[in-house]
């Protein structure tokens, strides 16, 4: 009766494993050579990557990549690795919005302990060489109204609005573009 049950979804699942190998990448690798060809990243955060279908695939890491650039139908996914704040291992993440002065990153965990994902939010100064962890999606995470009024703390205005609640953990977006048009430097 299992079997039964798995053989569907595998066929459902099939699809997309294969779609996930064939993306148009780039790597470009920390001395600023670049390389185009088919890759994604794993989660175990390497890179597969081939030049071509034909080409017997190679694993990359980001010990030698600077940035990963995978490139889907609707838009381009680019991939850094970044040391955090009060950690000692840098992490994978993905580039989610590039402003003026702020860089906000986030990083997806899959098959978490309640059986589904979670999403870690971060931020970076373009003069800070750390991000910060500003939460996650998850109950119980970091208190998000103490580690941005701490990080926008130059931003008086923004300061207020986000202790009002009027901004939460997942409006990061929104108080970037606050934060740049009403103090960005």
């Amino acid at each position: 009766m299992k079997k039964i049950a798995i053989a569907p979804l595998l066929i459902l699942l099939l699809p997309i494993t294969i779609n996930a190998q064939k993306s148009e990448a780039t790597l470009i690798f920390k001395d600023g050579s670049v390389l185009k060809g088919l890759g994604r990243l794993t989660n175990a955060n390497t890179i597969r990557f081939r030049q071509t279908k034909k080409d017997k695939k190679q694993i990359y890491t980001f010990k030698e990549v600077d940035t990963l650039k995978v490139h889907y139908d609707y838009g381009t996914t680019t991939y850094i690795e970044a040391a955090i704040e009060n950690r000692e291992e840098p992490k994978v993440l993905e580039v989610i919005m590039v402003s003026n002065s702020i860089a906000y990153y986030h990083r997806y965990n899959y098959f978490t302990a309640m059986g589904g994902t979670s999403t870690h939010y971060y931020l970076k100064r373009k003069s800070d060489n750390q991000v910060i962890h500003f939460g996650s999606n998850q109950l119980g995470t970091l208190n998000f109204k103490k580690v941005a009024t701490t990080f926008f703390s130059d931003c008086e205005e923004l300061v207020q609005a986000i202790e009002e609640e009027k901004y939460g953990r997942y409006q990061l977006k929104e108080i970037i573009e606050v934060y740049e048009e009403k103090c960005g430097r």
